[in-house]
C-alpha cells in the first residue's frame, strides 16, 4: 500500500532495478543476470525488461557502458 504497487508489480520493479544495476556493473551474460534476478526464461526477461525500461537489456548495457 505504501508504494502504490501490487505485490507482483513491486517484485517485478525490484528485479528490474537489480538487473539494471547488474547490467551496468558487471560483464555477466544477460541470461545469467536474468536467472540471478529470478527469471529462468531469458526471452521472457528480455521482453519484460524492454516493456518496463523501454529498451532491451543488451541496448541498455550499451547505453550505460
Amino acid at each position: 500500500q505504501e508504494t502504490g504497487l501490487s505485490f507482483s508489480d513491486y517484485v517485478v520493479d525490484l528485479r528490474i532495478k537489480t538487473a539494471k544495476d547488474l547490467l551496468k556493473q558487471t560483464d555477466d551474460t544477460i541470461a545469467s543476470i536474468a536467472e540471478r534476478v529470478g527469471y529462468r526464461d531469458v526471452k521472457y526477461f528480455s521482453r519484460l525488461f524492454a516493456r518496463t525500461v523501454g529498451v532491451n537489456p543488451a541496448k541498455y548495457r550499451k547505453l550505460h557502458a
